[in-house]
């Protein structure tokens, strides 16, 4: 998304287009030309140090005389250049420029990119979460109705029943025919999703945004705006079967969507609190909050309490440990979730005896945060990358709550269909106690031998780590972020990653 090129269109209200111009200039720098046709226009360029033109022209929509009407046109823009842009909305708001609900943004992004499968897949991807999407960007009955009308029906079943695989075929499956020479006026244009762009001036145009001079929004609005076209491009294919919108799992449903466009860690933290703002519900729970309820008993590994520790564990502990157990209070944080009491570490010394001559001799499958090299090597200080591998018979979730992570953590579900992408480690005998120690075993994780595909010849059978029979639940941007991060540095498939926040096969 960082490598698309895009421009914007913000329409205010409240001021003349020359004092506009002026602020926008106290940005840029460079000149302000009145350039005054055509007249339904009067146009106003400012040409900025750096040799492009930023353009402040009348809109007859808007809701204001004349002389005070006054749309905000960038030159062509690049991600670095979204600063620059946030500088010229707060100056246009300190000039004395406002919004109300005539005025509107869209955000153009450069169709070079598209070719027939990207603006197919783009169309199903909207058409599946455009309830969600008018939701939080709180489009109103009036502008939907008129000016950002939603996905055309007959349209997505022509893609869909004729697959065009050219633009020229894309071209006559929007306009009905083949429109060799489009022009600015076109009816067509009135979607939210506005394809008629493509074959009039170059660019994916998005209608939905309601104006505002908050930079920070805009900000966020752009970074959706390529957040979805990177994901439309880059994707093998897209359903497009409509998403029930259900009001109370909005805000979880939709922070879900934003993390599949790849909206995820630091760097998003604005634009997801944004376009989150007006959803209801938990962004982390799906259904009712399960992270404010009131606690009973002790607390285990995973952040459960009371009487949770699992009936399916292969240690049976005495009662009087139990006992003892629930009374501990300090923890031992691990970095990736998983932490212990100090009592429960003296059991783990009792539990764990596996012992060898040889410092390597234990395989481990790691499929969630210890894909990151650095941490696996902080935790386990002796081991070794082996390579790549992928678990079949089993698909990734996320489950349980990390008391470290705040939220929750990874792990695998049996799945006839399901493949699991990771790395096998060679770790020694103390440091798969330590690993034991981190991911709770035999309390928050199970510790299984299960067999995975490394390429070779025959399988091999590895130590995984596996939450029974925990709860879905969302985790949060660190720790997605950390196994997203390692999906693309190790070139894994991230059809399984999508499945396990709510995608479809």
């Amino acid at each position: 998304m960082r490598t698309l090129r895009f421009g914007i269109e913000i329409e205010t209200i409240g001021q003349t287009r020359a004092r506009v111009a002026a602020a926008i200039q106290s940005v840029v720098g460079g000149t302000v030309q009145h350039v005054g046709t055509p007249y339904c226009y009067d146009p106003y360029d400012v040409i900025a140090e750096d040799g492009r033109r930023w353009r402040v022209m009348a809109d007859s929509s808007l809701s204001a005389e004349k002389a005070r009407q006054a749309e905000v046109v960038s030159p062509i823009l690049r991600y670095e250049d979204i600063e620059t842009l946030q500088e010229v909305i707060r100056a246009v708001r300190r000039a004395g420029a406002r919004v109300d609900t005539s005025c509107g943004i869209h955000v153009h992004v450069d169709a070079a990119r598209f070719d027939a499968t990207a603006l197919r897949n783009l169309v199903k991807i909207v058409n599946k979460q455009e309830r969600l999407i008018e939701h939080a960007l709180g489009i109103s009955d009036a502008r939907r109705a008129r000016w950002c009308r939603g996905v055309d029906a007959d349209f997505l079943a022509k893609i869909e029943k004729d697959r065009p695989s050219s633009l020229e075929e894309m071209n006559r499956a929007w306009y009905g025919y083949h429109n060799n020479s489009p022009h600015h006026y076109d009816s067509t244009r009135y979607r939210g999703v506005n394809l008629h762009n493509v074959w009039f001036r170059g660019t994916v145009e998005y209608r939905w945004f309601e104006s505002t001079l908050h930079a920070g929004k805009v900000k966020a609005y752009i970074q959706f705006a390529l957040a979805l076209s990177a994901k439309a491009i880059n994707a093998r294919a897209s359903s497009s079967r409509r998403r029930d919108f259900n009001p109370a799992t909005a805000k979880y449903d939709f922070r879900v969507f934003l993390l599949k466009l790849g909206l995820i860690g630091d760097e998003f933290k604005t634009a997801r609190l944004h376009l989150l703002a007006r959803l209801n519900g938990s962004t982390a729970w799906k259904g009712e909050r399960r992270d404010t309820a009131r606690p009973t008993g002790r607390r285990t590994a995973d952040g459960r309490r009371g009487g949770q520790a699992r009936a399916t564990s292969p240690v049976a502990r005495p009662q009087a440990d139990v006992g003892r157990l629930q009374g501990a209070e300090t923890r031992t944080d691990c970095r990736d979730g998983g932490w212990t009491s100090p009592e429960e570490e003296a059991m783990y010394e009792k539990l764990t005896r596996a012992r060898s001559g040889d410092p390597l001799t234990h395989l481990y499958f790691a499929y969630g945060s210890n894909l990151d090299g650095a941490q696996m090597r902080r935790r386990c200080p002796s081991a070794r990358l082996v390579g790549a591998a992928i678990l079949d018979g089993y698909r990734l979730g996320f489950a349980g709550r990390s008391a470290s992570w705040g939220g929750a953590v990874a792990t695998v579900v049996r799945d006839r269909e399901g493949r699991v992408p990771g790395l096998v480690w060679a770790v020694s005998a103390d440091d798969l106690e330590r690993l034991d120690r981190c991911e709770g075993h035999p309390f928050a994780y199970r510790r299984k031998r299960l067999l995975v595909d490394t390429g070779e010849a025959r399988r091999r059978r590895v130590h995984v780590y596996v939450k029974d029979d925990a709860e879905q639940a969302l985790p949060t941007e660190a720790y997605l972020g950390v196994i997203w991060r390692a999906y693309r540095r190790h070139g894994f498939d991230e059809q399984g990653l999508s499945l396990a926040l709510g995608g479809e096969r």
